[in-house]
């Protein structure tokens, strides 16, 4: 996996390594390809990314268990059961999921890791309740927008699971799926 060095989108996190870009499957004719890691260039690299998935969203079929950093717990297991108990008949709902690298460009476009840093700190400094620290931070991400690439990715993505599901403005259910709720010491 290729890194670049950032600054951490995220309060407390000091790591300076960043993945590249999100390592997905790539779908090509039916048929999985091994994941890009930056050697594919030109009209194959522009090939091969022409999928339903993009970095800010991928297909439940195109995930795994081993997919908890990328997607979530409860996502990668929903493309574990895809995968497996749709190949012995048992009928599981289709779906999406929206990645880490998404989370983190909507933090970060909107301006919002000193927002995070702030009301964090004054929790810390018990300044603020739980509560209060919590409400100002859903409220602060609820005001916030899509980058607009990836709203036009998860658009896309909704238009063609309503295409797969035969259903034009299918309804949907919408889960929050963090990458560290299966943690052992995540409660």
């Amino acid at each position: 996996v290729r890194s670049f060095r950032s600054p951490p989108p995220f309060p407390g996190d000091h790591s300076t390594e960043r993945p590249a870009r999100a390592l997905i499957p790539i779908n090509v004719g039916g048929r999985i390809l091994p994941q890009d890691r930056g050697q594919t260039t030109g009209s194959a690299r522009k090939a091969l990314f022409m999928t339903t998935d993009t970095t800010a969203v991928i297909f439940f079929d195109n995930l795994k268990r081993e997919d908890v950093a990328l997607v979530g717990g409860k996502n990668s297991s929903l493309g574990e059961m895809v995968q497996t108990l749709g190949a012995k008949g048992i009928k599981v709902p289709p779906g999406f999921a929206t990645t880490s690298d998404a989370f983190r460009r909507f933090i970060i476009d909107n301006d919002l890791t000193s927002v995070l840093d702030d009301r964090l700190g004054e929790l810390t400094a018990g300044k603020k309740t739980l509560a209060e620290t919590g409400r100002a931070i859903r409220e602060a991400i609820a005001h916030g927008d899509w980058p607009a690439d990836v709203e036009a990715d998860i658009r896309r993505a909704y238009r063609e699971l309503s295409k797969r599901a035969g259903i034009e403005n299918l309804s949907v259910a919408v889960r929050s799926s963090a990458t560290a709720e299966d943690l052992p010491d995540a409660s």
